[in-house]
């Protein structure tokens, strides 16, 4: 599917670029595995981010509400591939950032890399960057209440959240907790002018005060996202939020049917096998692993299979990464290596 949105919106009084999700990776998912380059796919998004930037008249920060990475490893090459084409930007890190979803162990992550080289800018406490003042909540952290609430004050405050935050319409698939609602992250951001939500790749927004906006996924990656239109958040001076639609007519994606056609595995005798296990003792996708690894499947068939099961339960992306596997786990249900990429 051919996306080409049209954007007609005044560039003169933005103060920041609202993001979430970006995922860059190394190497695609299957339902991108068709483009000629994964890496030029993700450039091409990362210049128009520097583009829409460099268009703005007060040069406005571009902030990540987590998951700025797609995982918290990879080479020397990716890396080095990262520094010199990922734009400025200022973040949080959501658990796709840390390894084994742990803010304590933030200096082993490629994220933490790009920081230290001043590529991006790890946000730990409230900045003030230009016109907007950021209050940054990464990957398990409590919003607190804002210090401005009840005084005047000249700056727009902004708390940066990876926190899963949906509103019918906007789910990731399967069940969805009442207290991630939006009307109940509205009360724990109470306060702020802006809240920017991480995690939740259906993006929307939503203007009851305070604002809140779920920008989404920068890259449609998986099927489900097929009919998806990415976009990011566009705050202006007066604290209003505009879209700004990403142009994604040159992607070239992995149709549905022959997504499915694509089959090594039989989907329901693996789907019933999974939901036979205590998930009070097993988690979820170290489940996935474990079953993977019986199969013996080669890096690519098991890559497949995840996105099948993704577009059929509508769980999160990245299955196959190994950070998802807590750590009382990994000993005993590590992959082989070629399972995994």
């Amino acid at each position: 599917m051919i996306h080409r949105p049209v954007n007609d919106v005044d560039l003169m009084d933005v103060v920041a670029i609202l993001t979430s999700d970006h995922h860059w990776s190394r190497n695609p998912p299957i339902f991108r595995s068709q483009e000629p380059c994964c890496l030029a796919v993700q450039k091409r998004v990362m210049d128009q981010l520097t583009k829409l930037r460099g268009r703005c008249e007060l040069n406005p920060p571009i902030l990540v509400a987590g998951d700025l990475l797609d995982t918290w490893k990879g080479n020397a090459e990716w890396i080095n591939w990262l520094l010199a084409n990922i734009p400025e930007m200022w973040t949080t890190p959501g658990q796709h950032d840390l390894a084994y979803h742990d803010i304590g162990l933030i200096h082993k992550s490629a994220y933490w890399t790009l920081h230290q080289a001043g590529r991006i800018h790890h946000l730990s406490e409230p900045t003030q960057i230009g016109e907007v003042r950021v209050h940054p909540f990464p990957w398990g952290a409590v919003p607190k209440k804002c210090p401005k609430e009840g005084l005047k004050t000249f700056q727009l405050e902004v708390a940066l959240v990876h926190a899963y935050c949906w509103k019918e319409g906007h789910v990731r698939g399967g069940e969805v907790a009442q207290d991630q609602h939006v009307s109940y992250h509205r009360g724990s951001v109470k306060g702020y002018d802006v809240a920017v939500m991480g995690d939740n790749h259906s993006g929307f927004l939503s203007k009851r005060e305070p604002t809140i906006i779920a920008p989404g996924t920068l890259m449609r990656r998986h099927l489900n996202e097929a009919g998806y239109d990415p976009f990011v958040g566009l705050l202006h001076l007066d604290g209003k939020i505009t879209k700004w639609w990403l142009n994604t007519s040159e992607d070239v994606v992995l149709d549905a049917e022959a997504l499915v056609k694509t089959k090594a595995w039989e989907k329901d005798e693996f789907l019933e096998e999974l939901a036979s296990l205590d998930d009070e003792a097993l988690d979820y996708v170290a489940a996935v692993k474990m079953e993977l690894a019986k199969l013996k499947l080669g890096r690519r068939t098991a890559r497949m299979v995840v996105e099948a099961l993704e577009a059929a339960t509508g769980m999160g992306d990245g299955l196959l990464t190994f950070e998802r596997v807590p750590v009382a786990q990994r000993t005993e249900q590590r992959f082989p290596k070629r399972v995994y990429s």
